[in-house]
């Protein structure tokens, strides 16, 4: 299972370098947000499970921010990591379903520090994305690096590798890459990824590889907040074994 705090540090990560911009709270710029309801698949005991995801992304502090669901529920998002310009809702370990959650128009409410409401709708289809695949783990000792391979996933956008300790927490962020690419280089090279700490030889470690399905929409600009699914697969290695 994927821990709330790691989850989201994976997303400000995925969503680095691209154009929206949080403000200061005096900017003159108007309040905006993006938000995104998405599906995210992962399995637990055993079984591939569904949940959803909530996201609302604004360019000033934002004060509240819920969403309807086509069922009727409405849902509060929260500033979980004390951003105020992020709210979000994780789904809890009891959320997970082998069930499909509810898909149709999401519509969120956000509400800036200075009262400007706004709402925004976000569609959910279930895609079918399933659950990706590692292939094959290999290390090299002469360059300290693992090449990582995996089977093409269809549905899939883009995929993105991780590695993350014992505890689960990250300590490398590889780059998102197209779905037509299904091996990746983690290594001590700055093209490789981005490291946190510097991995210990026998320690244990967690690979994990993210699938990525984004909105029809989405363009080049706004992909990274128009997630329609995200599912994710994970398996152990001991760091120095080849």
């Amino acid at each position: 299972m994927m821990s709330k705090k790691l989850f989201i540090y994976s997303i400000i990560a995925f969503f680095a370098g691209n154009v929206f911009v949080s403000c200061s709270n005096d900017s003159e710029e108007p309040f905006q947000v993006m938000t995104d309801a998405y599906y995210i698949n992962q399995v637990l005991q055993g079984e591939e499970r569904t949940a959803i995801s909530f996201y609302a992304y604004a360019n000033d502090h934002i004060n509240s921010a819920k969403v309807a669901t086509p069922a009727g529920e409405t849902i509060m998002l929260e500033d979980e990591l004390g951003y105020s310009t992020t709210w979000m809702k994780e789904p809890e370990i009891t959320e997970y379903s082998t069930t499909i959650p509810d898909e149709g128009t999401y519509q969120f409410t956000v509400i800036s520090e200075d009262g400007v409401e706004l709402i925004r709708n976000d569609v959910l289809e279930d895609v079918n994305l399933g659950i990706p695949a590692l292939d094959t783990i290999s290390y090299n000792a002469t360059n300290v690096a693992y090449r990582v391979t995996w089977n093409e996933l269809e549905n899939a956008d883009a995929y993105m590798v991780r590695v993350l300790n014992e505890t689960r927490q990250i300590i490398f962020t590889g780059y998102t890459v197209g779905n037509d690419v299904f091996e990746y280089e983690i290594g001590q090279g700055a093209n490789s990824g981005t490291w946190e700490e510097s991995p210990q030889s026998s320690e244990t470690y967690i690979f994990q590889l993210s699938a990525y399905a984004f909105d029809d929409d989405a363009d080049s600009f706004n992909y990274a907040y128009n997630l329609q699914e995200l599912s994710l697969s994970e398996t152990e290695v001991i760091w120095g074994e080849e």
